[in-house]
């Protein structure tokens, strides 16, 4: 719509100053305050933020806190306790951030929010010098660890050996709820997995890590494909495989070499 559209149909003016308009082969005559509201009709009139409740006009400056973007002021409510429904990324200086593991003038921080999970990536004028890592579980956020710094010997080991396969579990005692578990061995026996599951050992202190049953959809070699699932007691299982050069089902025969790695983060 162009503005001569918006001018009203009249032949005198209403009031002031007259200006002539053609509009095709007619000239009407318009006053300059029905000029000014003809353009204003074509105009924003004013400019908000989606968090704003009023229009502003002039140079309006829009800041991450209008718009509700993450931000200064938003900053502190990603990272309180109990919140849990942020997704996304913000960068800011660490003296105006809250509940991450510094706040000293001079550092900052790249906040990565995956709902239950939280990453700190801590930065000076060097670049990156330390990563941090939380979980939330059990209705409370566990505290910030700085999973760059974590050490062999934090790291506890634990394996067992049937049917040929041995599976090893690795905790970490400063990242909660994380475990990196690992398939190894030739089959010293065919297993009936083509429609079921057959068990590699229970891991006790895998049970305090889950709420929930953890399944994970892998290769098991370069020619099988299946299921590994970790049960709420700990039960390490493989299951539900398949030729991957025909997709059909079947067990694992004996003599089959396995080799899996992959890392579980409890529910």
């Amino acid at each position: 719509m162009a503005i001569i559209d918006n001018l009203p149909a009249i032949t005198t003016p209403a009031s002031g100053d007259e200006l002539p308009i053609e509009r095709g082969t007619t000239v009407y005559k318009i006053d300059y305050n029905q000029l000014a509201a003809a353009i204003l009709a074509q105009c924003a009139t004013g400019v908000k933020g989606n968090a704003e409740s009023s229009y502003r006009k002039g140079n309006v400056n829009l800041t991450p806190a209008n718009l509700g973007a993450f931000g200064q002021s938003s900053l502190g409510a990603i990272t309180n306790a109990n919140n849990t429904s942020y997704y996304g990324s913000t960068f800011r200086p660490a003296n105006e951030c809250s509940n991450l593991p510094t706040s000293s003038a001079g550092v900052y921080y790249e906040l990565v929010c995956m709902g239950t999970c939280q990453m700190a990536y801590q930065y000076s004028a060097d670049g990156v010098y330390a990563v941090y890592s939380r979980y939330f579980s059990n209705n409370q956020w566990y505290p910030w660890v700085r999973i760059d710094a974590v050490n062999k010997d934090s790291w506890t080991e634990l394996s067992n050996t049937t049917k040929g396969l041995t599976t090893t579990v690795k905790i970490n005692s400063l990242v909660p709820r994380l475990a990196r578990i690992r398939i190894r061995g030739t089959t010293s026996e065919a297993l009936s997995t083509s429609s079921g599951y057959a068990s590699l050992g229970t891991f006790t202190a895998l049970a305090s890590m889950m709420s929930t049953e953890y399944l994970v959809l892998t290769l098991l070699n370069s020619m099988i494909q299946g299921q590994v699932v970790v049960r709420t007691a700990g039960d390490v299982l493989i299951g539900y495989t398949r030729t991957i050069s025909t997709g059909t089902g079947g067990d694992i025969a004996s003599d089959t070499s396995l080799y899996v790695d992959f890392t579980l983060v409890g529910k």
